[in-house]
Order: C-alpha cells, then structure tokens, then sequence
C-alpha cells in the first residue's frame, strides 16, 4: 500500500480496512465485497473503489493494515527493554510474540480467513509471503542487536517464525502454558544461538 493509502494518513481507509476486517472475519471470504464494505462504512462504492479498485487490493491493504499494528505493538514492547542479558531479550522476544498470539482470538480468525484466500489466490499468497519475510528480517533485527553470533540467527529465526504462527492458533489445546512454552522456546533458542560449528 502506498503512503496516500497507508491508514494513518487517512480516515476514511482505516474506516474502509476496519469495517473490511469486519467482514472478513464475521462472514468469511465470501462475505467480503466492495459492495458491502462501503455499505458497511456508510460510503459510496466508487469511495471504496478510489482508494482499492479490487477486492485484492483491499485484501492487501487489510493485510497491511494489521500487521502495521502487530509490529507496532511489538516494537513498543520490545523498545523497553533495557537489559544486557541476551536470555532475558531473547525470552522477551519470544514471550511478546507467544501472548500476543494468545491474545488475539479474533485477529486469528481473521488471519485463517487470509490464509485460506491465499490457497486460492496466488496475488495475496505472494502478499502474505513477503510479509512473512519482512517479519523473519524484524526478528533477525532484533536478535542482532544482541551479542550473539550472526551465523546461527537464521537457526533462531527458523524456530521461532513457524512457532509463533502456528502457537496462535493451537494456544488453547497445549498442556503447557505461554510462560512455561516461552522458558522453553528461550532455552532452545539460546543453544541455537550458543551453536558450535561443524567443520
């Protein structure tokens, strides 16, 4: 999404995400039209259209705009860190990314009505993916700040990416809870980190 579309930059977009969101999560997939989103947010459809001339477009901006306030959020709790120790960052990494999976049942479901579009749609898949890299980078970021060796953050990153998607949606069903699950997920990722070369 370009900055003239970026929802901060204009209400009527973040109008036009929030009551697309809505939908999608409420009514699935098939629920969502342009049609009924500027129904929805009380505009004409050719307003809806100004801004996303296709329902892909809106998906994306939908996509954006969520993981916009994901890493928003992240980033606020991960700039208050304040210690040196490696295992207290990198627990705190891991249990922002664990709660914050727990706490968001709705955006979940949200996020499996994305997933199941990108199935059938190679447009958004290829939108999701890049998502999902620019968040493997942000992680790596973060761990780089650390005093850790650069080669063996890609392990890290290769743990902790898959395991925080999929912990969102199995949170519930785990005979462990997120503090136990983060102490766990904090030791493996520091041996990960701590590696020793193969030569």
């Amino acid at each position: 999404m370009n900055k003239k579309h970026s929802p901060s930059s204009n209400p009527k977009i973040q109008q036009i995400l929030n009551h697309g969101l809505t939908l999608l999560r409420d009514h699935g997939d098939h629920g969502l039209t342009m049609r009924q989103v500027a129904v929805n947010a009380g505009m004409s459809l050719s307003n809806v259209q100004y801004y996303f001339r296709t329902k892909n477009d809106l998906l994306k901006g939908m996509v954006d705009y969520y993981f916009q306030k994901c890493e928003n959020e992240f980033d606020a709790k991960m700039d208050s860190s304040e210690s040196d120790d490696v295992r207290k960052n990198i627990y705190k990494l891991i249990s922002i990314n664990l709660f914050h999976g727990e706490a968001l049942t709705e955006m979940c479901k949200i996020f499996r009505e994305f997933w199941a579009i990108a199935t059938r749609n190679k447009e958004i898949n290829d939108h999701l993916l890049s998502y999902y890299s620019r968040y493997a980078e942000r992680l790596s970021e973060e761990i780089e700040l650390l005093p850790v060796d650069p080669d063996f953050i890609p392990q890290a990153i290769g743990l902790l990416l898959p395991y925080f998607e999929g912990y969102s949606i199995t949170a519930k069903s785990l005979p462990l809870n997120a503090e136990k699950v983060a102490n766990m997920l904090t030791e493996i990722t520091m041996f990960l980190l701590e590696g020793t070369r193969e030569d």
